[in-house]
C-alpha cells in the first residue's frame, strides 16, 4: 500500500497560492515545481532554497524541500526542513505525514509513529494517517494495530477497494478466514474485476472441505483476468491434486513453471516439486526423476526432492542409487516425515540385499 500523499498536489498548490507573492517568488516556485515533476532533483533542491530566502516564512516551501530532500536521500537535511515548516505551521497534517516518512527513512519507526499520531491529532480523520501508520505496524508485525488502523481508515473511506482488499490480507495473514473472506468479498462487489482479490478469496475457500470447489472456480476467475500470475496456477494445481484432478493438477503446474521466474524462486521449486510428485503417481518416472533433480539444483538439501528422487530410482530397479538419496533424506532433516518414510523405504532395501538373486 503506497504510504505517500498528495505531495505533489501541493507543490502545485504553491503556484495557485501566489497571487500576493512577488514575481520572483512565484518564478522559483515554477521552475522548482516543473524540475521536480520532471526528476531533476538538484536543480528543485536550488529553487526551493532560493524560494525560502525570498519567504522564509513561508511553511510550504520549506514543506516542499523536505519532501525534494527526501527523495535525493538527505533524509537529515529533509527532516530540519520539515521541522522548519512544522514551527510555521503546527496545524498540517501533510507536514506531519512526511516527518514520518523521513523517520522511516532514517530508520526510527518510533518517531515515525508518533509522526504519524501527530497528523491524527491536527486531522483526526486523516485517512493518510491512518493508511501510514497500517503500513508501518504490518512492517513491524504489529499486526492488530495495522487492522485497527485499517479499519478506522475505512470508517472514513468505505468505499475505498484499496483498503478493503489490504485489510482482508491483514486478516488472512493472522488466521482469521471468515472475515478476511469477507473483505475480499467486499472488493469484488465493487471491482469484480480485481484478479488478487479472486485469487484470495479462492486461497480462503481452500481452507474448508465445503468451499474447495468454489475455490477452483475463484482461481480459475483469477487466471481468466490475469493469466500471468504464477502463483495462481501454483494453488490452483495444488487444489487440483487434493481433489484428484491429477492431470489437471499436472497443467497447472506446468504452466506455472512457464511465467517468467528463476530456478531458485520459491514457487518454482514447490511448483516441480508438486509436478513430480505427480508424474510419479502418472507413471511417467523418467519426467519425475528430471524434475526432482531440477529442485536439487537450487535446493540440494530438499527433503521431499531427496526423498522423491530416491523413491524414482528404487521404482525403476537402480537401487544403489536409490539408497543414496535416502540415506541423505535421513541426513537432511532426521526428524521429518520425509525422513521417515525415507527409513522405511531402506529397510526394504536391506530385505532385498537378505534375499538370494
Amino acid at each position: 500500500m503506497a504510504r505517500m500523499f498528495v505531495v505533489g498536489a501541493l507543490l502545485a498548490a504553491l503556484l495557485r497560492a501566489g497571487a500576493q507573492e512577488t514575481p520572483i517568488f512565484e518564478a522559483l516556485i515554477q521552475r522548482a515545481v516543473e524540475a521536480e515533476r520532471e526528476g531533476r532533483l538538484e536543480e528543485a533542491d536550488r529553487a526551493f532554497v532560493e524560494a525560502a530566502r525570498l519567504r522564509p516564512d513561508h511553511p510550504r516551501v520549506h514543506y516542499s524541500l523536505a519532501w525534494v530532500r527526501l527523495q535525493r536521500g538527505f533524509a537529515t537535511e529533509a527532516l530540519a526542513a520539515v521541522n522548519h515548516a512544522l514551527a510555521l505551521d503546527p496545524a498540517q497534517t501533510l507536514f506531519y505525514l512526511l516527518k514520518g516518512e523521513i523517520f522511516i527513512a532514517l530508520g526510527n519507526l518510533a518517531e515515525a509513529e508518533q509522526a504519524y499520531r501527530d497528523a491524527l491529532r491536527a486531522d483526526p480523520k486523516s485517512g493518510e494517517a491512518y493508511l501510514s501508520l497500517a503500513d508501518l505496524y504490518l512492517t513491524t508485525e504489529q499486526f492488530d494495530k495495522s487492522t485497527q488502523a485499517l479499519r478506522s481508515y475505512l470508517e472514513i473511506h468505505p468505499e475505498d477497494t484499496d483498503a478493503l482488499y489490504h485489510l482482508g490480507g491483514v486478516l488472512s495473514g493472522q488466521k482469521n478466514r471468515e472475515e478476511a473472506l469477507s473483505f475480499f468479498e467486499r472488493v469484488l462487489e465493487k471491482k469484480p474485476d480485481h484478479a488478487l482479490a479472486w485469487f484470495h478469496k479462492g486461497r480462503l475457500q481452500a481452507q474448508a472441505p465445503e468451499t474447495m470447489d468454489a475455490a477452483l472456480q475463484s482461481f480459475e476467475k483469477s487466471l481468466e483476468l490475469d493469466p500471468d500470475y504464477a502463483l495462481t496456477y501454483y494453488e490452483y494445481g495444488a487444489l487440483l491434486e487434493k481433489r484428484g484432478r491429477k492431470e489437471e493438477a499436472i497443467g497447472a503446474f506446468e504452466n506455472a513453471l512457464t511465467k517468467p521466474h528463476e530456478p531458485s524462486d520459491p514457487i518454482a521449486v514447490e511448483a516441480r516439486l508438486g509436478l513430480g510428485s505427480l508424474y510419479f503417481a502418472t507413471g511417467n518416472v523418467k519426467d519425475a526423476i528430471d524434475t526432482y533433480q531440477k529442485v536439487l539444483e537450487v535446493s540440494p538439501s530438499s527433503a521431499e526432492a531427496l526423498l522423491g528422487l530416491g523413491k524414482c530410482l528404487f521404482n525403476s530397479g537402480e537401487l544403489e542409487r536409490a539408497r543414496q538419496y535416502l540415506e541423505d533424506v535421513v541426513s537432511a532433516a532426521p526428524d521429518s516425515s520425509q525422513a521417515k518414510e525415507a527409513s522405511r523405504f531402506l529397510e526394504q532395501l536391506k530385505e532385498l540385499e537378505k534375499k538370494p538373486f
